[in-house]
């Protein structure tokens, strides 16, 4: 019952007793430090108690041990970091724990890269892999679904949610299985999405549009389609939605 927010700065907050958390409340715990420059995409291993984070403006990652305890300006036990990595304003990750590989959405470059050995990956290496292609423009959000072997980006540049298979092999210049594009689909500014795998169900968060786009069939979901539903308007009290998380089990 622990929320991390990584504050697009110089910290991550974490809240305590996030399921009856309301108002102007402090966090349990900040953590800082001198490395720091822009928080962006974090992920949090809760198994071996560590977490990963993006620093966009950077251009590293930092991996912190001790993840539910460490409070305070601290020193990442590891940084990945140098020309090697080829890390580029980097945005969101997602890490695979059957296969211990990172997946790193590098919006400068354009382009998803993927390192193996994310649980003791150090100092200034190459990725394994780097995925790329004419229709990956600034990539943003992030998914991958291990039960299908399938990959979604969001491409923000692109205004395109992309579906790519195989995505444990993929490497190099691709064309995706899938491209959602269009007039019909209302992106502006995509940038997160949400994938409901139960129920075959995609959500992406605009940034510029101030909605959250719901698409079903995701599986199967291709070309200029409109969203199945858009929660959107000044109820919501939207202005630029970016990361999201759905509740499976409210």
């Amino acid at each position: 019952d622990r929320l991390y927010v990584a504050d697009d700065s110089s910290s991550i907050f974490v809240f305590n007793n996030a399921s009856t958390l309301n108002g102007a409340v402090s966090p349990s715990r900040t953590i800082t430090g001198t490395l720091f420059s822009g928080s962006a995409g974090i992920w949090l291993d809760a198994i071996h108690d560590r977490l990963y984070m993006v620093d966009a403006n950077s251009n590293a990652i930092y991996v912190f041990n001790n993840a539910s305890t460490i409070n305070g300006t601290v020193t990442p036990d590891r940084i990945v970091w140098g020309a090697n990595t080829t890390l580029s304003g980097p945005r969101f990750l997602w890490l695979d724990t059957l296969t211990d590989q990172l997946y790193v959405t590098n919006y400068g470059a354009h382009g998803i890269i993927v390192f193996t050995g994310a649980s003791t990956m150090n100092g200034n290496i190459a990725p394994s892999r780097t995925i790329t292609g004419t229709t990956i423009t600034s990539p943003a959000g992030i998914w991958l679904d291990t039960s299908s072997d399938r990959l979604y980006v969001v491409s923000s540049g692109g205004h395109a949610l992309l579906v790519l298979n195989n995505a444990g092999t993929i490497n190099g210049a691709v064309t995706p299985n899938s491209i959602v594009w269009g007039s019909n689909t209302t992106f502006a500014s995509p940038y997160a999405l949400w994938l409901d795998t139960a129920n075959d169900r995609i959500y992406v968060s605009d940034f510029s549009n101030g909605s959250v786009d719901v698409f079903n069939s995701a599986s199967t979901i291709n070309g200029n389609s409109a969203p199945s539903r858009s929660i959107a308007g000044s109820n919501t009290g939207f202005i630029n939605p970016e990361p999201i998380w759905l509740d499976m089990n409210p």
